[in-house]
C-alpha cells in the first residue's frame, strides 16, 4: 500500500491501517500493533518478544 492510501484509509477508521501505520512508527522498539474496532470503541495491542523500556516509548 502507497502511505498515502494507508493514511486516508486509517483516517476512515481501518483497523489494518491504523495498525500499520503503529507498527511502522514502533518497529524500531520491536513491537507490533493489532487494532480492531467495536462499539465505536478503537482496541489496541502492542506486542514485543520482550518489554520495552516505558521512557523510551513513551516519547
Amino acid at each position: 500500500m502507497v502511505l498515502t492510501n494507508v493514511l486516508d484509509l486509517a483516517k476512515q477508521g481501518n483497523a489494518d491501517a491504523i495498525a500499520s501505520l503503529i507498527s511502522y512508527q514502533m518497529q524500531s522498539q520491536g513491537i507490533t500493533a493489532k487494532v480492531t474496532l467495536q462499539d465505536n470503541c478503537i482496541y489496541v495491542l502492542l506486542e514485543s518478544a520482550t518489554v520495552p523500556d516505558q521512557k523510551t516509548v513513551a516519547q
